[in-house]
């Protein structure tokens, strides 16, 4: 079946005061919207990085995404077991229960309940970081696409995509609302009856400011390719292991924390352009400070590939709505369900909340939006999928928000 989105937004425009913001952001206390004019002022940080390349990219089934192993280490293990730490300003979570058969799951999202009445918007912050890869043969910038590749720079063209404009969603003609992406997916997630009847203006949006990037030396040259619109591009890799937790949460979380810019109650997103991180196009993960439970993302923004890489890379925000959509319903990765697996990246079985794994590389829209551009984005398993519902709770009863499974999953051998 297919989903008919239309769009209802204006395209987000840049701000003046840019000496003001200077000012603010010295302080640690503004950040420019993303993709915003003042953003793109702001030059990269340069704390001397360094990070070994990965594996070359041309060997990898990337359209499949099956070679991603999440960064688990036992410092990581223990901030996901003790899920909140005591101190700080946190995100704004809801927490439930849901019993399958005899056993009771417990689980948190973004935002807030959508039990009981009442529900109304949350807004939750996050602050993109771009990454600037500086190989030996190329420098891979999201303020700086290759010609030809993109109809502008990587921030403003995730500005003015559907996670954070406006579409409307209607799921066999079940009118879900004109909203963000992953606010339509939540809304259809918890329809019958917590939102189309006791929650009719529960809303779940991303407010989007823009951090300084960062450079980053790479030890190794990064393999050309042909950009999608025909025109001279290159892909590359990165290695995982030094660059998360060596990078990210070495380096990168405690800077940004130090300035002010972002904190347990913001997530940060690190955005990079066509560099992937061994076989990990993006992921979602945690890590303990002093102030609590620190949320980010890392996701890839890619314009060029082809069949030389395994087939179809997944373009432009794709992975984006994958880790928005995982980071909204397993934001501490500590949401266990009943084992589910042998469907999207997951080969085997595996036990968690993680909405875009089971359709990685099965299910895909695309949406045109006001800016000219039109995007792709992933489909996302509902809850009644994981949780084993029937009939699904979810608008129209789908168990996908684009009605890929047919039912909820059986159990996984």
């Amino acid at each position: 079946m297919k989903i008919a989105y239309a769009t209802a937004a204006a395209v987000i425009a840049g701000i003046a005061g840019v000496g003001s913001f200077s000012a603010a952001l010295a302080a640690g206390k503004a950040l420019p919207p993303l993709g915003s004019a003042e953003a793109a002022k702001l030059p990269p940080v340069d704390l001397h990085l360094s990070v070994r390349g990965g594996p070359d990219p041309r060997t990898l089934r990337l359209d499949k995404w099956q070679r991603y192993d999440p960064p688990h280490n036992p410092r990581n293990d223990a901030a996901r077991q003790a899920a909140l730490v005591p101190g700080g300003a946190k995100l704004p979570v809801w927490k439930a229960q849901v019993t399958v058969g005899s056993k009771t799951y417990k689980f948190s999202m973004l935002g807030k309940t959508v039990l009981g009445t009442g529900a109304k918007t949350t807004t939750v912050n996050l602050v993109f970081v771009p990454l600037v890869f500086k190989f030996k043969n190329a420098t891979f910038d999201p303020a700086h696409p290759f010609a030809n590749c993109s109809p502008a720079d990587i921030p403003t063209m995730v500005a003015q995509s559907p996670l954070l404009q406006n579409v409307s969603y209607k799921p066999n003609g079940i009118d879900v609302g004109t909203s963000q992406f992953i606010d339509l997916f939540q809304r259809a997630n918890f329809w019958t009856p917590y939102v189309q009847t006791n929650n009719p203006n529960y809303h779940l949006l991303f407010k989007a400011t823009q951090a300084p990037g960062y450079a980053i030396t790479v030890k190794a040259n990064a393999s050309a390719l042909s950009c999608n619109t025909g025109a001279a591009g290159a892909i590359a890799s990165v290695d995982i292991n030094t660059f998360d937790p060596n990078i990210i949460q070495g380096q990168l979380i405690p800077d940004l924390t130090s300035k002010g810019l972002i904190s347990p109650a913001k997530i940060p997103v690190f955005l990079s352009y066509n560099v992937i991180y061994g076989g990990a196009l993006g992921y979602h993960f945690i890590m303990n400070t002093n102030a609590g439970v620190q949320v980010y993302g890392v996701s890839a923004y890619l314009d060029v590939g082809g069949p030389s890489v395994g087939g179809t890379v997944p373009p432009d925000v794709e992975v984006l709505t994958h880790e928005t959509g995982e980071f909204t319903d397993d934001p501490y990765v500590n949401n266990k369900t009943p084992a589910w697996g042998h469907t999207g990246q997951v080969t085997g079985c595996q036990a968690n909340l993680e909405v875009g794994d089971p359709l990685t590389g099965q299910s895909q829209t695309t949406v045109a939006m006001p800016n000219g551009f039109t995007y792709t984005v992933t489909d996302l398993a509902d809850f009644s999928w994981f949780y084993r519902e029937s009939p699904s709770i979810a608008a129209a009863g789908f168990y996908t928000m684009f009605n890929f499974f047919p039912g909820p999953q059986g159990k996984c051998k």
